[in-house]
């Protein structure tokens, strides 16, 4: 019975049963020097990233340090500039003083004067 039938429960097209992948072809000295290319290719445009973004860090800090000096330049600038303006009002507030006081003393010496010249009159 069993010798003019064919067995209906065997499997075609599979390497093994254990599960493991086909042996395929094997990687070859030039496909591991082209991932060996890709690795360092890789590598070198991370670097080069890395230091783009170095330089756009150190650029961005240097226009931040040239900005705060420039903001204490004004700063000083306008300090200056009211300290300067303060002192000529306290000088023409101090020369204003004494010219009046010498007026004052003028008038003063003059009335005494006439008060004097009054008396010797009489």
């Amino acid at each position: 019975m069993t010798q003019g039938k064919s067995s209906s429960n065997r499997v075609t097209g599979i390497g093994t049963f254990t599960g493991t992948k086909p042996v395929g072809a094997m990687p070859t000295k030039a496909t591991e020097e082209d991932g060996l290319k890709r690795k360092e290719l890789e590598l070198k445009r991370l670097k080069e990233k890395e230091e783009e973004a170095a330089r756009k860090r150190e650029k961005y800090l240097k226009a931040k340090a040239e900005e705060q000096k420039q903001e204490h330049e004004t700063r000083a600038k306008r300090a200056l500039a009211q300290r300067t303006l303060i002192t000529k009002q306290h000088t023409e507030e101090q020369k204003q003083k004494l010219e009046n006081k010498e007026e004052k003393s003028a008038r003063l010496k003059q009335k005494i004067q006439a008060e004097n010249q009054e008396k010797a009159e009489k």
